[in-house]
């Protein structure tokens, strides 16, 4: 904090998460998992995208997989892991629009909901 307020790049973090391994996975191998059928992998693969994003590493090239691959799935955990994941991304272009991919992620669980 720089005379009480919050420096322009710090943003508040309110969920830690202990990293299960000493080296961070890269992205093209949290996209193969990501890309699994199996939804146990797929919950670990967005295990390591909350770990990332929460240490503060841009995973926004993984968003789309994340679309493709996770918000269609009927799993519970991994529902929530993506809930958490959309929680701590942005969704903000920088003139301050939603970004696009949100808006397939809106008509997606509108689906998911009828």
């Amino acid at each position: 904090r720089v005379h009480g307020t919050l420096q322009s790049m710090e943003k508040p973090c309110y969920l830690l998460l202990a990293p299960s391994r000493l080296t961070a996975p890269t992205e093209n191998e949290i996209r193969r998992k990501l890309q699994d059928p199996s939804p146990a992998t797929k919950r670990d693969a967005m295990q390591e995208v909350l770990q990332a994003m929460l240490n503060g590493e841009k995973m926004d090239s993984l968003l789309m997989p994340i679309i493709q691959f996770v918000l269609p799935t009927t799993d519970k955990a991994l529902k929530k892991l993506l809930l958490y994941s959309f929680e701590a991304v942005e969704k903000k272009e920088l003139d301050g629009s939603l970004k696009r991919e949100f808006i397939l992620v809106c008509n997606a669980w509108m689906k998911d909901l009828s």
